[in-house]
Protein backbone atom coordinates (compact mmCIF):
# COMPACT_ATOMS: atom_id res chain seq x y z
CA UNK A 1 0.00 0.00 0.00
CA UNK A 2 1.43 3.37 -1.12
CA UNK A 3 0.96 6.14 1.30
CA UNK A 4 0.20 9.79 -0.32
CA UNK A 5 2.91 12.41 0.74
CA UNK A 6 0.88 14.03 3.42
CA UNK A 7 0.42 11.07 5.20
CA UNK A 8 4.32 9.96 4.91
CA UNK A 9 4.73 13.57 6.35
CA UNK A 10 2.39 12.87 9.11
CA UNK A 11 4.07 10.11 10.46
CA UNK A 12 7.62 11.48 9.75
CA UNK A 13 6.62 14.74 11.53
CA UNK A 14 5.36 12.69 14.54
CA UNK A 15 8.74 10.73 14.42
CA UNK A 16 10.80 13.76 15.13
CA UNK A 17 11.50 14.59 11.27
CA UNK A 18 11.34 18.06 10.26
CA UNK A 19 8.71 19.05 7.01
CA UNK A 20 7.40 22.27 5.78
CA UNK A 21 4.08 23.76 7.26
CA UNK A 22 0.62 23.07 5.22
CA UNK A 23 -2.05 22.05 5.32
CA UNK A 24 -4.37 19.33 3.11
CA UNK A 25 -7.25 21.14 0.85
CA UNK A 26 -9.88 19.63 -0.92
CA UNK A 27 -12.58 20.69 -3.19
CA UNK A 28 -14.64 21.71 -0.01
CA UNK A 29 -12.13 24.15 1.64
CA UNK A 30 -11.99 27.97 1.04
CA UNK A 31 -8.34 27.84 -0.30
CA UNK A 32 -8.21 31.95 0.86
CA UNK A 33 -9.18 30.90 4.10
CA UNK A 34 -6.64 28.46 4.51
CA UNK A 35 -4.04 30.64 3.69
CA UNK A 36 -5.44 33.56 6.05
CA UNK A 37 -5.36 30.87 8.53
CA UNK A 38 -1.52 29.71 8.17
CA UNK A 39 0.19 33.22 7.52
CA UNK A 40 1.67 32.20 4.54
CA UNK A 41 0.61 33.94 1.01
CA UNK A 42 3.87 32.04 -1.80
CA UNK A 43 4.21 28.30 -1.27
CA UNK A 44 3.52 25.19 -3.34
CA UNK A 45 0.46 23.36 -4.56
CA UNK A 46 1.32 19.78 -4.49
CA UNK A 47 -0.86 16.72 -6.24
CA UNK A 48 -1.76 13.81 -3.39
CA UNK A 49 -1.40 11.01 -5.63
CA UNK A 50 0.58 7.97 -4.87
CA UNK A 51 3.05 8.08 -8.10
CA UNK A 52 6.12 10.30 -8.55
CA UNK A 53 7.13 12.39 -11.64
CA UNK A 54 4.00 14.92 -10.62
CA UNK A 55 6.80 18.33 -10.86
CA UNK A 56 7.92 17.34 -14.55
CA UNK A 57 4.14 16.33 -15.12
CA UNK A 58 2.05 19.69 -13.76
CA UNK A 59 0.99 18.48 -10.42
CA UNK A 60 3.08 20.80 -8.39
CA UNK A 61 2.39 24.88 -8.60
CA UNK A 62 4.28 27.38 -6.58
CA UNK A 63 1.96 29.99 -6.56
CA UNK A 64 2.29 33.64 -4.83
CA UNK A 65 -0.90 34.95 -3.93
CA UNK A 66 -3.92 33.26 -2.30
CA UNK A 67 -5.78 34.48 -6.07
CA UNK A 68 -3.00 32.20 -7.73
CA UNK A 69 -3.59 29.34 -4.88
CA UNK A 70 -7.25 29.73 -5.26
CA UNK A 71 -6.75 28.98 -9.53
CA UNK A 72 -4.32 26.23 -9.04
CA UNK A 73 -6.34 24.32 -6.93
CA UNK A 74 -9.36 24.54 -9.01
CA UNK A 75 -7.58 23.42 -11.63
CA UNK A 76 -5.54 20.30 -10.52
CA UNK A 77 -8.70 18.98 -8.03
CA UNK A 78 -10.65 16.97 -10.05
CA UNK A 79 -8.10 16.60 -13.01
CA UNK A 80 -6.16 13.25 -13.93
CA UNK A 81 -3.02 13.38 -13.28
CA UNK A 82 -0.72 11.31 -15.41
CA UNK A 83 2.97 10.77 -15.07
CA UNK A 84 5.95 8.44 -15.91
CA UNK A 85 4.30 6.17 -12.59
CA UNK A 86 0.79 6.32 -13.36
CA UNK A 87 0.08 3.91 -16.07
CA UNK A 88 -1.52 5.32 -19.35
CA UNK A 89 -4.76 6.50 -17.60
CA UNK A 90 -3.60 8.53 -15.11
CA UNK A 91 -4.98 8.87 -11.70
CA UNK A 92 -7.55 11.24 -10.20
CA UNK A 93 -6.26 14.33 -7.99
CA UNK A 94 -8.72 14.50 -5.35
CA UNK A 95 -6.67 16.77 -2.76
CA UNK A 96 -3.32 19.09 -2.88
CA UNK A 97 -1.39 19.75 -0.26
CA UNK A 98 -0.47 23.84 0.31
CA UNK A 99 3.14 24.14 1.94
CA UNK A 100 5.56 26.94 2.65
CA UNK A 101 8.35 27.34 0.71
CA UNK A 102 11.72 26.45 2.10
CA UNK A 103 15.64 28.21 1.39
CA UNK A 104 17.84 25.13 0.85
CA UNK A 105 21.19 25.05 0.40
CA UNK A 106 21.58 21.40 -0.46
CA UNK A 107 19.49 18.55 -1.77
CA UNK A 108 20.00 15.02 -0.79
CA UNK A 109 18.21 11.52 -0.87
CA UNK A 110 17.57 8.70 1.40
CA UNK A 111 15.72 6.00 1.40
CA UNK A 112 15.57 2.86 2.93
CA UNK A 113 14.00 -0.34 0.81
CA UNK A 114 14.55 -4.17 1.29
CA UNK A 115 17.18 -5.90 -1.07
CA UNK A 116 15.26 -8.70 -2.24
CA UNK A 117 19.11 -10.55 -3.08
CA UNK A 118 20.06 -10.52 0.23
CA UNK A 119 17.12 -10.70 2.30
CA UNK A 120 17.73 -7.86 4.30
CA UNK A 121 16.87 -3.64 4.73
CA UNK A 122 19.49 -1.60 2.90
CA UNK A 123 19.62 2.22 3.16
CA UNK A 124 20.19 4.56 0.47
CA UNK A 125 22.15 7.72 0.47
CA UNK A 126 22.73 10.19 -1.92
CA UNK A 127 24.76 13.95 -1.85
CA UNK A 128 22.45 14.13 -5.19
CA UNK A 129 18.81 14.43 -4.66
CA UNK A 130 15.67 15.87 -6.20
CA UNK A 131 14.75 15.45 -9.65
CA UNK A 132 18.38 14.70 -11.12
CA UNK A 133 18.47 11.08 -8.62
CA UNK A 134 17.01 8.99 -11.13
CA UNK A 135 19.53 10.33 -13.80
CA UNK A 136 22.53 10.13 -11.40
CA UNK A 137 21.67 6.74 -11.16
CA UNK A 138 22.05 5.63 -13.89
CA UNK A 139 25.06 7.68 -14.89
CA UNK A 140 27.49 7.74 -12.03
CA UNK A 141 25.73 5.21 -9.84
CA UNK A 142 28.84 5.24 -7.70
CA UNK A 143 27.65 8.33 -6.35
CA UNK A 144 24.73 6.60 -4.31
CA UNK A 145 25.90 5.05 -0.76
CA UNK A 146 24.49 1.48 -0.26
CA UNK A 147 24.44 0.50 3.20
CA UNK A 148 22.57 -2.96 3.81
CA UNK A 149 21.28 -3.50 7.90
CA UNK A 150 20.47 -6.58 9.75
CA UNK A 151 16.93 -5.97 11.19
CA UNK A 152 17.90 -8.30 14.16
CA UNK A 153 21.58 -6.31 15.09
CA UNK A 154 19.96 -3.10 14.05
CA UNK A 155 21.23 0.30 13.43
CA UNK A 156 23.52 2.26 15.53
CA UNK A 157 24.17 5.89 15.68
CA UNK A 158 28.00 5.40 15.43
CA UNK A 159 27.07 3.88 11.75
CA UNK A 160 24.63 6.35 10.93
CA UNK A 161 27.46 8.86 11.42
CA UNK A 162 29.75 7.41 8.98
CA UNK A 163 27.09 6.80 6.55
CA UNK A 164 26.44 10.75 6.73
CA UNK A 165 30.52 11.07 6.58
CA UNK A 166 30.34 8.60 3.35
CA UNK A 167 28.25 11.52 1.48
CA UNK A 168 30.67 14.32 2.68
CA UNK A 169 28.97 15.89 6.03
CA UNK A 170 30.67 16.77 9.24
CA UNK A 171 30.37 17.44 12.02
CA UNK A 172 26.84 18.88 13.62
CA UNK A 173 25.50 18.30 9.94
CA UNK A 174 26.74 14.67 10.30
CA UNK A 175 25.02 13.69 13.23
CA UNK A 176 21.64 15.95 12.17
CA UNK A 177 21.61 13.15 9.47
CA UNK A 178 22.52 10.28 11.58
CA UNK A 179 19.46 10.84 13.51
CA UNK A 180 17.21 10.95 10.71
CA UNK A 181 18.65 8.05 9.51
CA UNK A 182 17.64 5.88 12.81
CA UNK A 183 14.43 7.60 13.22
CA UNK A 184 13.83 6.31 9.54
CA UNK A 185 15.21 2.84 10.48
CA UNK A 186 13.15 2.11 13.58
CA UNK A 187 9.83 3.20 11.61
CA UNK A 188 10.74 1.14 8.50
CA UNK A 189 11.06 -2.01 10.67
CA UNK A 190 7.65 -0.84 12.93
CA UNK A 191 5.66 -0.44 9.31
CA UNK A 192 6.53 -3.40 8.29
CA UNK A 193 7.27 -0.82 5.35
CA UNK A 194 9.25 -1.98 1.89
CA UNK A 195 10.15 1.67 0.97
CA UNK A 196 10.52 4.90 3.20
CA UNK A 197 12.25 7.62 1.05
CA UNK A 198 12.78 11.01 1.32
CA UNK A 199 13.80 13.14 -1.91
CA UNK A 200 14.71 15.85 -2.02
CA UNK A 201 15.68 16.03 1.68
CA UNK A 202 16.70 20.04 2.08
CA UNK A 203 19.72 21.12 4.04
CA UNK A 204 18.64 24.85 5.51
CA UNK A 205 20.79 27.15 7.42
CA UNK A 206 19.81 25.67 10.61
CA UNK A 207 17.70 21.58 10.07
CA UNK A 208 17.21 19.30 7.38
CA UNK A 209 13.78 19.31 6.42
CA UNK A 210 11.87 16.24 4.73
CA UNK A 211 10.30 18.04 1.53
CA UNK A 212 8.95 15.19 -0.29
CA UNK A 213 8.24 11.93 1.32
CA UNK A 214 7.13 8.63 -0.19
CA UNK A 215 6.07 5.04 1.74
CA UNK A 216 4.67 1.89 0.86
CA UNK A 217 3.79 -0.60 3.46
CA UNK A 218 3.47 -4.51 3.04
CA UNK A 219 0.27 -5.49 2.38
CA UNK A 220 0.87 -9.08 4.18
CA UNK A 221 1.33 -6.87 7.18
CA UNK A 222 -1.76 -4.58 7.14
CA UNK A 223 -3.48 -6.74 9.89
CA UNK A 224 -0.62 -5.58 12.27
CA UNK A 225 -1.78 -1.56 11.56
CA UNK A 226 -5.26 -1.59 12.01
CA UNK A 227 -4.74 2.41 11.93
CA UNK A 228 -3.54 2.25 8.43
CA UNK A 229 -6.13 0.78 6.90
CA UNK A 230 -8.42 3.43 6.40
CA UNK A 231 -6.24 5.32 4.58
CA UNK A 232 -6.52 4.14 0.77
CA UNK A 233 -8.88 7.12 -0.03
CA UNK A 234 -6.89 7.08 -2.81
CA UNK A 235 -7.53 4.01 -4.77
CA UNK A 236 -9.19 4.34 -8.28
CA UNK A 237 -12.51 2.09 -8.54
CA UNK A 238 -10.58 -0.60 -10.20
CA UNK A 239 -7.76 -0.74 -7.20
CA UNK A 240 -10.51 -0.98 -4.85
CA UNK A 241 -12.20 -4.50 -6.83
CA UNK A 242 -8.46 -5.82 -7.46
CA UNK A 243 -7.77 -5.75 -3.44
CA UNK A 244 -11.11 -6.81 -2.02
CA UNK A 245 -11.08 -9.57 -4.44
CA UNK A 246 -7.42 -11.15 -3.64
CA UNK A 247 -6.42 -11.54 -7.49
CA UNK A 248 -3.55 -10.93 -8.83
CA UNK A 249 -3.72 -8.21 -11.55
CA UNK A 250 -1.97 -6.18 -14.26
CA UNK A 251 -3.05 -3.93 -16.44
CA UNK A 252 -1.97 -3.31 -19.78
CA UNK A 253 -2.75 -1.58 -23.24
CA UNK A 254 -4.53 -4.17 -25.28
CA UNK A 255 -8.20 -4.70 -26.39
CA UNK A 256 -8.58 -8.74 -25.21
CA UNK A 257 -9.71 -9.18 -21.41
CA UNK A 258 -8.36 -12.64 -19.80
CA UNK A 259 -8.94 -14.14 -17.17
CA UNK A 260 -7.40 -17.97 -15.71
CA UNK A 261 -7.01 -19.55 -12.69
CA UNK A 262 -2.89 -20.08 -12.03
CA UNK A 263 -0.16 -17.70 -13.30
CA UNK A 264 1.16 -20.48 -15.44
CA UNK A 265 -2.00 -20.71 -17.47
CA UNK A 266 -2.37 -16.83 -16.96
CA UNK A 267 1.14 -16.25 -19.14
CA UNK A 268 -0.11 -18.61 -21.56
CA UNK A 269 -3.19 -17.33 -22.39
CA UNK A 270 -1.56 -13.89 -22.64
CA UNK A 271 1.32 -15.43 -25.17
CA UNK A 272 -1.84 -17.23 -27.59
CA UNK A 273 -3.92 -13.57 -27.55
CA UNK A 274 -0.45 -12.21 -28.94
CA UNK A 275 -0.11 -15.33 -31.38
CA UNK A 276 -3.88 -14.61 -32.79
CA UNK A 277 -2.53 -10.82 -33.31
CA UNK A 278 -4.10 -9.40 -30.41
CA UNK A 279 -2.87 -8.07 -27.82
CA UNK A 280 -4.05 -8.53 -24.10
CA UNK A 281 -5.44 -6.15 -21.79
CA UNK A 282 -4.52 -7.39 -18.51
CA UNK A 283 -2.97 -10.50 -16.51
CA UNK A 284 -5.38 -11.62 -14.41
CA UNK A 285 -4.60 -14.62 -12.01
CA UNK A 286 -7.81 -16.21 -9.80
CA UNK A 287 -4.93 -18.83 -8.13
CA UNK A 288 -5.24 -22.33 -8.52
CA UNK A 289 -7.50 -22.69 -5.48
CA UNK A 290 -9.60 -19.56 -5.65
CA UNK A 291 -13.07 -19.93 -4.42
CA UNK A 292 -15.68 -19.39 -6.82
CA UNK A 293 -17.17 -15.70 -5.57
CA UNK A 294 -13.60 -14.73 -6.73
CA UNK A 295 -14.55 -15.24 -9.91
CA UNK A 296 -17.15 -12.90 -10.80
CA UNK A 297 -15.23 -10.44 -8.56
CA UNK A 298 -12.42 -11.12 -11.43
CA UNK A 299 -14.64 -10.51 -14.35
CA UNK A 300 -16.18 -6.93 -12.66
CA UNK A 301 -12.41 -5.82 -13.00
CA UNK A 302 -12.24 -6.72 -16.60
CA UNK A 303 -15.66 -5.19 -17.32
CA UNK A 304 -14.22 -1.70 -15.46
CA UNK A 305 -11.78 -1.51 -18.24
CA UNK A 306 -12.95 0.52 -21.06
CA UNK A 307 -10.48 -0.94 -23.26
CA UNK A 308 -11.80 -4.18 -23.11
CA UNK A 309 -13.98 -5.51 -26.44
CA UNK A 310 -13.87 -9.01 -25.84
CA UNK A 311 -13.01 -11.37 -22.36
CA UNK A 312 -11.44 -14.67 -22.67
CA UNK A 313 -11.83 -16.75 -19.44
CA UNK A 314 -9.51 -20.07 -19.36
CA UNK A 315 -9.80 -22.43 -16.33
CA UNK A 316 -8.57 -25.68 -15.55
CA UNK A 317 -10.65 -26.87 -12.91
CA UNK A 318 -8.39 -28.91 -10.15
CA UNK A 319 -9.54 -27.73 -6.74
CA UNK A 320 -11.61 -25.46 -8.35
CA UNK A 321 -14.75 -26.80 -9.51
CA UNK A 322 -15.72 -26.01 -13.13
CA UNK A 323 -19.56 -25.81 -12.39
CA UNK A 324 -18.99 -23.68 -9.34
CA UNK A 325 -16.92 -21.34 -11.90
CA UNK A 326 -19.80 -21.52 -14.68
CA UNK A 327 -22.75 -20.03 -12.66
CA UNK A 328 -20.63 -17.58 -10.89
CA UNK A 329 -19.77 -16.45 -14.80
CA UNK A 330 -23.74 -16.21 -15.66
CA UNK A 331 -24.39 -14.36 -12.34
CA UNK A 332 -21.79 -11.43 -13.04
CA UNK A 333 -22.52 -11.04 -17.20
CA UNK A 334 -26.20 -11.20 -16.10
CA UNK A 335 -26.42 -9.10 -13.67
CA UNK A 336 -23.81 -6.79 -14.62
CA UNK A 337 -24.71 -7.39 -18.80
CA UNK A 338 -21.27 -6.39 -20.25
CA UNK A 339 -21.51 -4.92 -24.09
CA UNK A 340 -18.34 -7.14 -25.10
CA UNK A 341 -17.91 -10.69 -26.06
CA UNK A 342 -17.46 -13.33 -23.46
CA UNK A 343 -15.60 -16.78 -24.48
CA UNK A 344 -15.27 -19.30 -22.03
CA UNK A 345 -13.08 -22.48 -22.04
CA UNK A 346 -13.54 -24.86 -19.04
CA UNK A 347 -11.50 -27.71 -18.56
CA UNK A 348 -11.11 -30.36 -15.77
CA UNK A 349 -13.06 -31.32 -12.59
CA UNK A 350 -16.85 -31.08 -13.36
CA UNK A 351 -16.26 -29.03 -16.78
CA UNK A 352 -19.35 -30.44 -18.82
CA UNK A 353 -21.38 -29.47 -15.90
CA UNK A 354 -20.15 -25.89 -16.25
CA UNK A 355 -20.86 -26.46 -20.24
CA UNK A 356 -24.41 -27.38 -19.44
CA UNK A 357 -24.92 -24.53 -17.25
CA UNK A 358 -23.67 -21.84 -19.58
CA UNK A 359 -26.03 -23.59 -22.41
CA UNK A 360 -28.70 -22.89 -20.52
CA UNK A 361 -28.37 -19.90 -19.60
CA UNK A 362 -29.63 -18.28 -22.64
CA UNK A 363 -26.85 -15.46 -22.35
CA UNK A 364 -24.16 -14.67 -24.74
CA UNK A 365 -21.40 -16.45 -23.43
CA UNK A 366 -19.45 -18.40 -26.44
CA UNK A 367 -18.10 -22.29 -24.89
CA UNK A 368 -15.38 -23.34 -27.29
CA UNK A 369 -13.68 -26.61 -26.65
CA UNK A 370 -9.89 -25.24 -26.54
CA UNK A 371 -7.39 -23.03 -26.58
CA UNK A 372 -6.87 -23.27 -30.04
CA UNK A 373 -10.68 -22.36 -30.70
CA UNK A 374 -10.79 -19.60 -28.46
CA UNK A 375 -7.60 -17.52 -30.81
CA UNK A 376 -10.27 -18.57 -33.82
CA UNK A 377 -12.83 -16.67 -32.31
CA UNK A 378 -10.84 -13.84 -31.02
CA UNK A 379 -9.05 -13.18 -34.06
CA UNK A 380 -12.91 -13.48 -35.80
CA UNK A 381 -14.28 -11.24 -33.71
Amino acid sequence: MNLLEYQAKDILSKAGINVPAGILIDDRMDVRMVFSYLGIYEGILKSQVPAGGRGISGGIKIVHSAEEAETAAKRLIGSRLLTPQTGPNGIVVRKVLFEEMVSIEKEYYLGITVDSSLGVPVVILSAGGGKSIEELAKLAPEKIYREPIDPLKGLTTFRAIEMASSIGLRGEAAQRLARIITTLFENFLKLDALLIEINPLALTSSRFVALDAKITIDDNALFRHPDLSSIREAEEALEREVRVAGVSYVRLEGDVGCLANGAGLAMATMDMIKLAGREPANFLDIGGSAHHKQVSAALRILFLNPKVRVVFVNIFGGMIHCDLIASEIIEAVGSLMPDLQIIVRLEGTDAEKGRRIIADSGLPVMMVADMEEGMERIRDL
